[in-house]
């Protein structure tokens, strides 16, 4: 969908104040929605609600569209009506009544949404280039949210990486009224209540039958549809489930699992080909047909800016970009317009425990605290040392923890994301050393999941891929019904007898092949990325000398660092976490310095075709 919305204060040919204007798009725009509107209203709209059937019924309507909905449901219930709506879908509605602007987006987020206000004009686009475009500022860089996404505490903002350019949050709306902007978030999942049921069984029947809803739901009669699987239970789960709705239908399913070029078993504790656990998967399904996408076809630093022109921010996890890009290639090519995946599991339907303890602490649950934490000891996946340091994260701060993590353990207590970053440009913004863990610092774990289920970044991601391949990806587990039921489920039933994931164990016994559930390892998309990237090297210190030629670029990274770790050896980096972190960090940064530089440079602004091939 191309998107391009203007709205200001502008007249029209009689004269009238407050019009909407809408550039070029296709959506279902509605200014006569229904007898009862009378050309007050009028919406732009893009999705699909999941509970039309209900809400129609509730607002005494007939064979309404989705549109004529929404503007129903304003009618009734006032701005807060899309907290009544489950659905993916983002809108813009224009009330003339009261000269009012309503934004907003679904939980999922699937829909990205952007705007931002010069003057007294407003404007608001699905596309962030569009926006930037139409609003004709030049695009400065905002660089608060460039230390933020570097330390990883971007996550809850909605700033983008352009000053006064601003994207929707996930289940947030806005009202442009008077020239004045407000915003609100209408769903607050991290509040919800704890649903008792009788056990761990009902609890797994619950969480089956929540995920097959989202999976039905999301599934059209016109569409081919595949599924991003790996040897994981989160995208295992999703291809099991969805191939069983659609085996009762007739119809077939196309898998899509990332491979090494090479062999590779085990890599660092993980097991770096999920052909085989994938295949075992597959297999148990006569109407799937699995494709094995090799990974290593094309240019990290060709996609880089493929994706980074079209979202207008950096990639932010570049060695995943080569075989996701191709398996929706893959995709396109057999005529599959949906892929659906799993990627917000681990934040809910396979949740693994982490911080539960401690958060059971906060809830004062001392008995759940001792019988947790002994299974988790019996069964080895556990330490008391290990759990030590977790309940006395509570109480411990942590200037003085990250002492005693080096002094004891010998071990880095650098925060995930500021290694890199030069220390002087991360205070100058607010943002110490430890600035990663004191976002974390205090937080229940059912709000960090929150909070990490509603980065805003996902939508735009997703959207890019759907411009540059004609594929969409879909993340069914980002359904509200599903979060919201898994954010009930008390935390001890996600670590039952000590076994990490056993909510999703339990729920998927039967339905999945014993190597999968009972597999304790993580799997490792793009191990060999390594190997394939040996012949980027020289386009890598390339990029670099670019770098320190911008004065901008040489004040926020620390390229000196950037550029002895690419000299490490396998050794130092081993010491410093092992191969698959060192080149997500290494490449993220790059991706960050290659995207200011094409800011500078303009050619980040470039149109690419809608269907560009790259070449590796």
């Amino acid at each position: 969908m191309r998107s391009g919305y203007l709205f200001g204060n502008k007249r029209d040919g009689n004269g009238s104040d407050h019009v909407l204007q809408l550039g070029a798009f296709r959506l279902a725009i509605f200014e006569k929605c229904s007898k009862a509107n009378s050309g007050d209203f009028g919406i732009v709209f893009d999705g699909r609600i999941f509970n039309s059937r209900q809400l129609s019924f509730q607002l005494d309507l007939e064979n309404a569209s989705d549109p004529e909905l929404l503007i129903s449901a304003y009618r009734k219930w006032g701005i807060g009506f899309p907290q009544h709506l489950e659905g993916e879908f983002a809108f813009a509605l224009w009330d003339r009544l009261t000269f009012r602007v309503i934004l907003g987006c679904g939980i999922g987020g699937t829909f990205p949404l952007y705007y931002g206000q010069r003057n007294e004009d407003f404007f608001f686009a699905r596309a962030l280039r569009d926006l930037v475009t139409e609003m004709g500022i030049p695009p400065h860089i905002n660089e608060n949210y460039v230390a933020r996404w570097l330390t990883l505490t971007s996550v809850e903002s909605d700033s983008t990486f352009f000053e006064n350019v601003f994207r929707m949050v996930p289940g947030s709306i806005l009202v442009f009224e008077q020239g004045r902007i407000s915003r609100e978030l209408y769903w607050r999942p991290e509040d919800i209540n704890q649903v008792h049921l009788t056990d761990s069984h009902e609890y797994a029947e619950r969480l089956t039958d929540v995920m097959k809803l989202a999976i039905k739901d999301r599934l059209t009669k016109s569409s081919s549809v595949g599924t991003m699987l790996s040897g994981g239970l989160d995208s295992s789960t999703m291809t099991s489930l969805t191939a069983e709705i659609l085996r009762n239908e007739n119809r077939r399913l196309f898998a899509f699992t990332s491979v090494p070029s090479r062999s590779i078993a085990n890599f660092c504790g993980r097991f770096g080909n999920e052909g085989p656990a994938a295949e075992s998967i597959a297999a148990m399904f006569p109407n799937i047909d699995h494709v094995l996408v090799q990974n290593g076809r094309h240019s990290v630093f060709s996609l880089m800016d493929l994706f980074s022109s079209r979202q207008l921010e950096p990639v932010a996890n570049p060695p995943n970009y080569d075989w996701l890009y191709e398996i929706c290639l893959q995709a396109r090519n057999r005529e599959v317009d949906t892929l659906f995946t799993g990627e917000s599991g681990n934040l809910s339907v396979s949740y693994n425990g982490f911080y539960a303890l401690r958060s059971l602490a906060m809830e004062r649950r001392f008995f759940e605290i001792v019988k947790l934490s002994g299974d988790m000891v019996r069964n080895g996946y556990r330490t008391w040392r290990n759990i030590a340091n977790e309940l006395f994260g509570l109480f411990i701060p942590i200037k003085v923890r990250s002492f005693l993590i080096r002094a004891l353990f010998k071990k880095s207590s650098d925060s995930p994301g500021d290694p890199i970053i030069r220390r002087e440009f991360a205070q100058s913004q607010g943002l110490g050393p430890e600035a990663y863990d004191r976002f974390l610092e205090g937080r229940h774990v059912n709000s960090m999941r929150v909070l990490l289920l509603r980065r805003p970044e996902v939508p735009s991601i997703d959207e890019a891929f759907r411009q540059v391949t004609g594929v969409s990806r879909i993340d069914p587990f980002m359904d509200r019904r599903v979060i919201e039921f898994c954010l009930s489920v008390p935390l001890e039933y996600y670590s039952e007898k000590g076994l990490p994931r056993s909510l999703i164990r339990n729920a998927m016994k039967g339905r999945l092949p014993e190597q999968v559930l009972n597999e304790r390892r993580r799997g490792l998309q793009a191990a060999d990325f390594y190997f394939h990237f040996k012949r980027e090297r020289e386009e890598a210190f390339a990029e670099l000398a670019r770098l320190k030629k911008v004065d901008s670029i040489v004040r926020i990274l620390d390229l000196e660092k950037l550029e002895k770790m690419m000299n490490w050896s396998k050794e130092q980096i081993m010491r410093h976490g092992g191969m698959p972190g060192h080149w997500t960090k290494l490449l993220r940064f790059f991706s960050l310095g290659r995207f200011l530089r094409r800011v500078e440079d303009r050619s980040l602004f470039f149109e690419y075709d809608k269907f560009s091939s790259v070449q590796s």
